[in-house]
């Protein structure tokens, strides 16, 4: 049952991981984006 639980949390915790990261991106892409936009113009 412990190992159960360990397994879950470990998935869990990827889980938030690779959201986090994805987020990240996201938000690097937009201020990359939003720089571009301001020096171009």
């Amino acid at each position: 049952m412990n190992q159960l639980i360990a397994l879950f949390t470990k998935n869990e915790n990827e889980i938030f991981i690779f959201f986090k990261i994805r987020t990240l991106n996201k938000i690097i892409s937009q201020t990359i984006h939003a720089i571009f936009i301001s020096v171009r113009t």
